[in-house]
């Protein structure tokens, strides 16, 4: 039974990422054996992913106290105190000042809290149901990809080839944000643009985004960019991107463990990742 080691890859453009076998074969094994259902999933995909045991075994962030996020926002590169202050916001309104007494947060209530409520449902939708769905998916990368409407940005699609250079960056963010207020149907949307361009710049592409290079020629202009198959991995199954996950392997929250390869599945398309 082969045996398949995480380890990384750097494409073209600077990108590191989870090797492509090793990114086939965790997912195989999560769809292979998945936990029983949880209860319906947070809305923010980080604290989502942050909050299951089902992508690494435990919880990269253990506990919704201070301590514990004070931790793991320093080992994904937030500043403790502005993380702390949306995670107590995040809950009921009538919660919110015992939130900040007792240093704590109720991550259950996020998809129903009051910072949700302020955005006014403008948000990227792809787990605002509590579940994934393609439909969501698609329809978020069409956004800020209109030349790809009426393809399916699906796993198998996102692991071949074609995902290799597929890039959410900084430049796109205008165009989530109004798709976004388009799909909430509000006139009224000036705050829920606000927080939507905030998560997008400090808690997507920011923290989870690295630094690229697309253009040979100008190597000194770099711009902040995250893979879509890497936000795929992360709304579907809570895997997060290769060097924040090494991160919080460094801070003691996570184990990186190597892979069993026996049910590794074939893609239909099988094109060579980027050296």
């Amino acid at each position: 039974m082969p045996i398949i080691n995480r380890h990384t890859e750097t494409n073209i453009h600077g990108y590191c990422e989870v090797s492509r076998d090793y990114r086939i074969a965790r997912s195989a094994a999560l769809d292979a054996n998945p936990n029983p259902p949880p209860p319906p999933r947070i809305a923010c995909p980080m604290v989502n992913a942050s909050r299951s045991t089902g992508a690494y075994g435990r919880m990269a962030l253990a506990g919704t106290d201070a301590e514990h996020l004070n931790r793991w926002s320093k080992a994904i590169g937030l500043t403790p105190l502005g993380m702390r202050v949306v995670a107590y916001i995040s809950g009921r309104r009538p919660n919110i000042v015992r939130n900040f007494i007792q240093c704590n947060f109720n991550d259950q209530v996020i998809n129903s809290g009051w910072l949700h409520s302020l955005k006014q449902n403008v948000n990227t939708g792809v787990l605002d149901q509590g579940v994934f769905t393609q439909e969501a998916m698609n329809a978020f990368v069409w956004a800020f990809h209109p030349e790809l409407k009426g393809t399916d940005i699906t796993q198998e699609w996102l692991y071949s080839g074609a995902g290799d250079t597929l890039y959410l960056d900084s430049t796109h963010i205008q165009q989530v944000v109004d798709y976004n207020i388009a799909k909430s149907g509000r006139n009224n949307t000036w705050i829920g643009r606000k927080i939507s361009y905030f998560e997008m710049k400090v808690l997507l592409v920011d923290t989870l985004a690295q630094e690229i290079t697309l253009d040979p020629c100008n190597p000194n202009k770099r711009i902040k960019a995250i893979l879509v198959r890497d936000i795929y991995d992360l709304y579907r199954y809570g895997w997060i991107p290769a060097l924040v996950e090494q991160s919080l392997a460094e801070a003691g929250l996570i184990e990186l463990d190597s892979l069993s390869g026996a049910s590794t599945p074939s893609l239909k398309d099988e094109t060579e990742v980027s050296p």
